[in-house]
């Protein structure tokens, strides 16, 4: 084992009561934080689970913003997502500050979920048992939710306030002076994103209600983010992109990461035949009960 990551590791261990750490596997997946599977030993006994050293930009609100939704969904029996870990102390995270980070890093330990990384978020082929049972997860991930006032915050803004921003990011990228491959495609691209960014905007103020709901999602809901065995979604993670907006824009961007087509010829067209299983599935698991329909 790294000796710098072990010792990072057992800083953070030190404010838990989970043993000693015997074992660690960076997960490789992760784009925006630094995750890490452990195995500890306490009293003879070894077990798993997952350590989060979060982006250096996210807040404390941020962290009890996930951490509440987290501990709402399992006191409703939601177990397929990861349980947070309490340290010494209660609370759900630690906050560490080193040479390389002054102003600190958060971390949390959560435990950790069974079944196997099948997928991740692009060219998924999921079975119809594994379309069915991940179409229930949203659909109960989102009933649970109905109606909940997590703690703290989330930074960022929901979908009618990002895409304006993200069309001024644009204007700021073409104005660095830079000349590389990337920049070059850039310039060449951006007026086909900033009209797709209108149009879509468009569409939205066009189409939605106020009887459209509004609830915590979680906004990034795709089959590398789930988790399965035996045809069956049997855990759900990266809850830190939950945020409180459009439930429709829930359900719309998961059915673009389950079902759009990444080959060649058939680029960016959905599977409406799958599509199609998904939504039955999500409606028939709302269907009948109280509250969100």
């Amino acid at each position: 084992m790294d000796e710098t990551i072990t010792s990072e590791l057992n800083s953070i261990l030190a404010h838990y009561n989970l043993g000693d750490l015997v074992w660690y596997e960076r997960d490789v997946r992760g784009t925006v934080n630094t995750s890490f599977a452990i195995e500890t030993v306490k009293d003879g006994q070894r077990k798993k689970y997952f350590l989060r050293r979060y982006k250096s930009a996210v807040r404390p609100q941020e962290l009890l913003f996930e951490h509440s939704i987290i501990s709402h969904l399992k006191s409703h029996q939601f177990e397929i997502v990861a349980g947070v870990i309490p340290t010494r102390d209660g609370e759900t995270f630690v906050h560490r500050k080193s040479q390389e980070e002054p102003d600190g890093v958060y971390y949390a330990i959560f435990d950790f979920l069974p079944g196997e990384d099948r997928y991740t978020w692009i060219k998924a082929s999921c079975t119809d048992s594994e379309i069915v049972s991940s179409a229930e997860v949203l659909a109960t991930f989102h009933k649970i939710l109905f109606g909940f006032t997590p703690q703290g915050s989330r930074a960022e803004p929901e979908i009618m306030e990002l895409l304006p921003i993200i069309e001024g990011r644009i204007n700021q990228c073409l104005d660095i002076h830079k000349e590389d491959a990337f920049m070059d495609y850039f310039r060449q691209k951006a007026p086909v994103y900033k009209e797709n960014l209108r149009k879509t905007l468009d569409a939205l103020k066009s189409g939605l209600s106020p009887a459209c709901a509004r609830l915590i999602i979680h906004c990034d809901f795709h089959p590398g983010n789930l988790k399965f065995q035996g045809g069956k979604a049997v855990g759900l993670f990266e809850l830190d992109w939950s945020k409180l907006d459009y439930r429709l824009f829930d359900v719309a961007l998961a059915l673009y990461y389950f079902f759009v087509c990444w080959a060649a010829e058939p680029d960016g067209v959905l599977r409406l035949g799958d599509l199609r299983l998904f939504l039955e599935s999500y409606q028939r698991t709302l269907a009948g009960g109280e509250g969100l329909h």
